[in-house]
């Protein structure tokens, strides 16, 4: 598994991505997740993207607590709007594998 910290500052976000491994989709993670240490009021969302059909995307937020914990699929388009925030938004992001 890998894993990683997020700490924003005032006015930092993080850009719209997925982690799929385009270089090495055989070493792709089967999940990916977040979990939020310190989440100031107005640190901003959690944002979901994700293909209807060809046509049609939607989008679906969330505004994160401190404790809340989210898994979602490896390849599913993310990103985190701007902490508004004085205080520092902390969060620890992960990448996983089953085990076979």
């Amino acid at each position: 598994a890998d894993h990683w910290a997020h700490i924003h500052k005032k006015y930092e976000s993080t850009n719209m991505h997925h982690h799929v491994n385009i270089d090495y989709l055989s070493n792709d993670p089967d999940i990916s997740g977040v979990y939020y240490v310190q989440i100031p009021k107005n640190a901003g969302k959690l944002v979901f993207r994700y293909n209807i059909n060809q046509y049609k995307t939607r989008t679906y937020w969330v505004e994160p607590v401190v404790g809340n914990f989210f898994i979602f699929p490896f390849s599913l388009l993310h990103y985190v709007t701007k902490n508004l925030a004085d205080d520092l938004r902390i969060s620890i992001s992960f990448n996983a594998r089953a085990l076979v």
